[in-house]
C-alpha cells in the first residue's frame, strides 16, 4: 500500500508543482491575518537573530528549517488526503450509478417479461450482490 501511495503522491506532487503560480480561489480572513502575523514575527525574528552569536544563530536557523519542512510535509499530507478523498467520492458515485443502472435494468426486464423464469428473484439476488459488494 505504501508503494501505491508513493506513486499517487508523486503524481499529485507533479500536478501541484505545475499549479504553483496559480491564484487561490479560496480566501479567508484567518489566512490573511495569519500571513500578516507571520510577516511581523519574521521581522522580529530576524532582528533577534542578528543579535545572537553565530553558534546560536545557526542553531535557530537549522531549527526553523526543520519546523518549515515539517509544516510543509503536514500540508502535503492534507493535500494528498483531500485528493484521495475526492477520488474516493468519485469512485463511490460511479458505484452508485452502476447500482442504479442495475436496478433499472432489472425493473425493465421484469416489467417486459413478467415473473417468468423467476426473474424477480434473479433481480433481487443481483441487486443484493451489487449492494453487498460496494458497502
Amino acid at each position: 500500500m505504501n508503494e501505491v501511495f508513493e506513486t499517487v503522491a508523486e503524481v499529485l506532487e507533479e500536478l501541484r508543482s505545475e499549479a504553483e503560480e496559480r491564484e487561490y480561489s479560496v480566501h479567508t480572513n484567518e489566512s490573511e491575518n495569519a500571513d500578516k502575523a507571520l510577516k511581523k514575527a519574521n521581522r522580529e525574528y530576524e532582528t533577534v537573530l542578528a543579535e545572537l552569536s553565530a553558534e546560536h544563530r545557526e542553531f535557530f536557523e537549522n531549527y526553523m528549517d526543520i519546523v518549515d519542512h515539517a509544516h510543509f510535509q503536514e500540508e502535503q499530507r492534507a493535500y494528498y488526503q483531500g485528493m484521495v478523498d475526492v477520488m474516493q467520492y468519485v469512485t463511490d458515485f460511479m458505484k452508485l450509478l452502476v447500482q442504479l443502472y442495475t436496478v433499472k435494468t432489472c425493473y425493465n426486464i421484469t416489467r417486459h417479461y413478467g415473473n417468468r423464469y423467476g426473474l424477480h428473484l434473479y433481480c433481487v439476488i443481483l441487486i443484493l450482490m451489487f449492494y453487498t459488494q460496494f458497502i
